[in-house]
């Protein structure tokens, strides 16, 4: 069976990765109009894992949205899954 990661490779070269978080890497999708596969990743673990590395919630909250949500990656850009909605 192939990984997230091996099929992002295999489909769509210029999907962007966010960089040490490969483990918050929870699947692909194609956007609208495009076939290309984008990554997907989980919000909640892309936080937790921040936390593992010593940020406290809100540093690691700050962090992600400075760094991550922001960032224009271009349009091979991944996608950020949130399911815990408050």
């Amino acid at each position: 069976m192939k990984t997230v990661l091996q099929h992002l490779t295999e489909n769509n070269p210029d999907a962007v990765v966010i960089v040490g978080f490969d483990d918050c890497l929870i699947g692909t999708a194609t956007t609208c109009g495009s076939m290309a596969p984008v990554a997907v990743y989980s919000t909640t673990m892309i936080i937790d894992q921040l936390q593992e590395r010593g940020l406290d919630l809100d540093d690691a909250w700050d962090h992600y949205y400075t760094n991550i949500e922001i960032a224009d990656m271009g349009p091979h850009s991944p996608l950020m899954l949130n399911l815990e909605i408050e």
